[in-house]
């Protein structure tokens, strides 16, 4: 029984941090590639306020990074063969 949680806790913790890796990469890649092709600097020119900018690129972090948690939560939920995490307590709802 032992070795069975074990494999499973060892396969959480070493998929977790990749998906998790690859979704802070994501939030670097829109900056990057903004500054590569001007885009802030001719929305900037066509009269764009700076706030509106800014907030627009937050609620698109925002929206992104809730569709990983929500898809996230939902892998947990279907995918743990333990049943460790199917409490309310141990998602946080």
């Amino acid at each position: 029984m032992f070795g069975d949680s074990l494999g499973v806790m060892l396969s959480w913790m070493t998929l977790m941090p990749f998906g998790l890796l690859f979704l802070t990469g994501s939030f670097l890649i829109f900056p990057l590639l903004e500054r590569v092709s001007k885009a802030k600097q001719l929305q900037l020119m066509a009269g764009t306020s700076p706030c509106a900018y800014w907030f627009t690129c937050f609620m698109w972090d925002f929206a992104l990074y809730m569709m990983v948690a929500i898809i996230m939560t939902i892998v947990v939920l279907v995918a743990d063969p333990l049943n460790v995490f199917n409490g309310s307590e141990e998602l946080g709802m």
